[in-house]
Formats: C-alpha cells, sequence, structure tokens
C-alpha cells in the first residue's frame, strides 16, 4: 500500500469514527435527545437547572395576579435595595446607612406622612423610611399626600446629624429615627409616580 492510499484510509476511518461519535451522543437525529428544547436548553450538554427565582421567591410563572408595571417582578408595597428587601421592615431603628449607594426600587409603597417640602415618611409607623426629593424644579409640580402610594427609584444616601434639622423634621415628626436610621432616600421628583 502506497502513501496515498494510506492517506486516504486515514481519512475515512476517521470520519467513518466521526460520524459513528455523533450517532451514538444523539446529533442529528429526531429522537427525543436529553436537553433538547422540550426540556427548555438547546445544548445537550448541559442539563436544563430551572427557572431563576426573583427576589420574591417566585419562579418567574405566569400566574392570575396582576403584575405592577413600573417594576413587573417586585410586589406592591416593597423597596428593594438591590436584592434586599427595606419594605417592609421589622422596627423603625434599621441602620439604613448599611444600604448607602445602593439604587433603591419601590412599587406603591404607602406615603406614612409629608413632614417637610420635599420630603416624606414612607412605609408604616413601626417600620418608616424618608424620602427626600432632589432635582428640579425647585419645588414639586405634585403634592404628595399621607395616603398616597409612591413608585420610584432613586439611591440610598448618608447623611449627618443635623439633616432633620436642615429638611425641617422636628422631634415629633421623626427627627430621632433620621439619626439612628443615618441616611435616607433620595428620589429625583422625575422618577416619582403618585396614586391616590
Amino acid at each position: 500500500m502506497n502513501s496515498i492510499s494510506r492517506g486516504w484510509l486515514f481519512i475515512i476511518l476517521f470520519g467513518g469514527a466521526a460520524v459513528l461519535l455523533l450517532a451514538a451522543r444523539g446529533f442529528g437525529g429526531a429522537g427525543d435527545i436529553t436537553g433538547s428544547v422540550e426540556s427548555e436548553t438547546t445544548n445537550p450538554g448541559i442539563p436544563y437547572a430551572g427557572t431563576a427565582e426573583g427576589p420574591d421567591g417566585s419562579d418567574g410563572s405566569d400566574d392570575d395576579r396582576e403584575l405592577p408595571a413600573r417594576f413587573p417582578r417586585q410586589g406592591e408595597g416593597t423597596l428593594f435595595a438591590g436584592r434586599a428587601q427595606l419594605l417592609p421592615v421589622s422596627g423603625d431603628t434599621m441602620v439604613l446607612s448599611a444600604y448607602e449607594g445602593d439604587e433603591v426600587t419601590a412599587q406603591a409603597v404607602p406615603v406614612l406622612s409629608v413632614d417637610a417640602d420635599e420630603g416624606f415618611w414612607i412605609g408604616s409607623p413601626g417600620e418608616r423610611l424618608w424620602v427626600q426629593l432632589v432635582g428640579p424644579p425647585p419645588e414639586s409640580p405634585y403634592r404628595v399626600r399621607a395616603g398616597d402610594s409612591v413608585t420610584f427609584s432613586g439611591r440610598i444616601v448618608e447623611h449627618s446629624a443635623s439633616f432633620a434639622a436642615r429638611v425641617g423634621v422636628d422631634r415629633a415628626e421623626g427627627s430621632r429615627t433620621l439619626a439612628v436610621q443615618r441616611a435616607h432616600i433620595e428620589v429625583s421628583k422625575r422618577t416619582l409616580a403618585v396614586a391616590p
């Protein structure tokens, strides 16, 4: 056998082995392949791990409840900083400054009281957080009232002990809570949505 014949024999044998290997693994066949589209992945080498859970523990499957329009996977009455749920919380002495700089999203959170021109408490009497509106115009073009529901995005900003006095919150309105929390939520007026 000459060298050209051996080369062709090698190519034929190698090609035949490749075809057998692919057939044995199920590539190109019409059978039920583990990891196929039926099991929600197109790569048979990667097993299907299931659907990811959202921040509220849901599996992302569709059900009969109506999802909020602004933050589709966030439940009403909730506030998140990243993956950490800040509302509802237990007790108003939570140290909010631990989340300084974090982006937050709030979905239909109740306004507890409005104690300053550009600021208000959200949550409930035992679990409240201060929201400070920022940005133009100098005064908000709408009025937030106690009992309204607000939806917004913003960020957590650390403040000094003089913050409560600077924004006009006295002891009866919660200056001690602001001092303990050591931070507030800063929200641009243009991201705030108010529903009565």
